[in-house]
């Protein structure tokens, strides 16, 4: 197999008058792409075709999931967050070190999947941003996410045993303005804007955690880890909601769906709130 990378269409590797390849008498077609171990490859190596494939999956698996990952579910988000986890992202995110420097409009198109799930899971109105939803959830963004596997892939491969694994992934990858991008550039690249937009706000997080912020009021952590602040058991009158150092949207976005807050609302008389 030969790949040729340039600027200018080049002429074909194969010559038009090469005869088919036969197998049990039976011609095997020229293709312009080809699945290879679960991985679509092209001809440019772009893998649009394989994210355009692994995307219809994980739709699919969306769909069929809806009842459990829907906004009138009743599961908790935890155990929403963990189907995700392992029934959809994992099928985004196969042998992601290999289409990780692919274009990011066409990652893109699998990122938006993520946001459709936390806006559905968290029953989100339109104007919660989705930077809030993968803080509340604590869930990395999809790029985020498929950097971290590269960088751990090359860390094993380049501590690996064998020498001429080693030496396939000892290299360095081309300028970030290069037509030509490789997968180690991933690991330079910096962050898309949903991404540091949701690291700034862990970062804030981590700066009111330090600071014993919420604590003084009883509030104590979670196992659930939804919210890093949790909504104290009692809440005192007049408040309508106050689980977070967030948005006052945020109170639309995590609101349970059992119970409609307001501030007449009295908690202690409502029979579906949880007792000890």
């Amino acid at each position: 197999m030969q790949f040729m990378y340039g600027k200018i269409r080049s002429r074909p590797i194969v010559d038009k008058n090469t005869p088919n390849l036969k197998m049990l008498d039976a011609n095997i077609p020229w293709q312009r792409n080809y699945k290879y171990l679960g991985v679509t490859l092209d001809k440019n190596l772009h893998f649009r075709d394989h994210i355009e494939r692994v995307r219809n999956t994980a739709l699919f698996y969306k769909v069929r999931l809806g009842a459990m990952l829907g906004r009138k579910s009743k599961l908790c988000r935890r155990n929403k967050r963990t189907i995700y986890k392992m029934c959809i992202r994992t099928v985004m995110a196969y042998a992601s070190p290999v289409f990780t420097h692919a274009a990011p409009k066409a990652v893109h198109r699998l990122q938006v999947i993520q946001n459709k799930f936390c806006r559905a899971v968290t029953d989100a109105h339109w104007f919660v941003r989705n930077s809030i939803l993968h803080r509340d959830l604590e869930l990395p963004t999809f790029s985020k996410y498929m950097k971290d596997a590269s960088k751990l892939f090359f860390d094993i491969a380049g501590s690996h045993p064998n020498a001429l694994l080693r030496a396939a992934v000892d290299y360095q990858p081309p300028h970030p303005t290069h037509l030509i991008r490789r997968p180690r550039n991933v690991l330079t690249d910096p962050p898309d804007a949903l991404t540091a937009a949701v690291e700034s706000l862990n970062d804030v997080n981590d700066m009111h955690d330090c600071l014993g912020v919420g604590l003084s009021e009883g509030r104590e952590p979670t196992r659930d880890g939804f919210l890093r602040h949790p909504m104290p058991r009692r809440l005192p009158p007049g408040v309508v909601h106050s689980a977070c150092h967030a948005p006052s949207a945020l109170a639309c976005a995590v609101r349970p769906h059992s119970v409609k807050l307001s501030k007449s609302s009295n908690l202690s008389s409502d029979p579906s709130r949880p007792t000890k």
